[in-house]
């Protein structure tokens, strides 16, 4: 029998928030499974936090030191949403090496561009296609609790 494996980010909130909320199908996942309380890495954004889990390494092995990089000697700024400044593999590439499928859904079209590379499928939340918007419903706000 295939095993599936799901890895759930949930950026910005503890266990405690977790275990206050109504979730009954993450509730049902972690229980068939495993949960695991993460550290945070400094400094503690998205960007920085989501390539952590996804790589498995901290911001000086991975290159994502930020959301949001400025060039002192243009004077200009880009954000390191882009896998370019990506310096380590993902799982989602790891499993695609080792011949194993992988699926990335997201609610942010930013770790989308960031984190895609190597998945079978990735879908952003934010900006669903008409098919999925078909079958769950329209796009909510990303920081809603609908998403």
């Amino acid at each position: 029998m295939r095993r599936r494996i799901i890895i759930a980010t949930l950026d910005a909130g503890g266990l405690d928030y977790l275990q206050a909320a109504h979730i009954p199908n993450i509730r049902r996942l972690m229980a068939g499974g495993f949960c695991v309380e993460g550290r945070s890495v400094i400094p503690s954004v998205t960007n920085v936090n989501n390539v952590s889990i996804v790589t498995g390494s901290h911001p000086d092995a991975h290159g994502i030191t930020a959301n949001y990089w400025y060039r002192p000697e243009s004077g200009d700024g880009v954000y390191m949403e882009s896998p370019e400044f990506l310096l380590a593999q993902t799982v989602f590439q790891k499993a695609r090496a080792a011949g194993l499928r992988s699926a990335l859904l997201t609610s942010k079209d930013k770790l989308k561009r960031l984190l895609e590379a190597g998945s079978d499928f990735s879908v952003s939340a934010e900006h669903p296609s008409p098919e999925l918007i078909e079958r769950v419903g329209p796009a909510q706000n990303i920081y809603s609790a609908a998403i």
